[in-house]
């Protein structure tokens, strides 16, 4: 009886694809240079040099964007409060004036005075 084997693929070519975009990209920068031992060695601390310079970029962007969108929310904050401060102050100059506060008086049942006031002095 036979022993039993393996069949073997048939021999395949690299296919001829047409270039895409990133075959050209590819032909274009040639980084090939990157791959071998002794360039990889002097180009990795490069790499990650940049690559946490990237990190650091990013994270200075979000923290910028953060905010400066507190500081619009802080700007409409103190907008609404100095109209609400302004819209206070109106109505508390407005209820102190001598005819309203005459007014209120005369509700309570108090009347202002006829005679007009005068000083108590002590002699010492």
């Amino acid at each position: 009886m036979a022993e039993n084997t393996y069949k073997k693929p048939p021999f395949q070519t690299e296919s001829k694809r047409p270039g895409g975009l990133f075959r050209w990209i590819d032909k274009l920068l040639n980084l090939d240079f990157l791959l071998d031992d002794k360039h990889r060695k002097n180009v990795v601390p490069y790499l990650l040099f940049s690559a946490l310079l990237a990190i650091v970029y990013i994270a200075n962007r979000h923290y910028a964007e953060r905010s400066q969108h507190r500081l619009m929310q802080l700007r409409r904050e103190v907008n609404n409060l100095r109209t609400e401060y302004t819209t206070r102050k109106a109505d508390y100059m407005s209820l102190t004036r001598q005819s309203v506060v005459k007014q209120k008086a005369q509700k309570l049942g108090l009347e202002s005075g006829h005679k007009p006031p005068y000083v108590i002095r002590l002699d010492d």
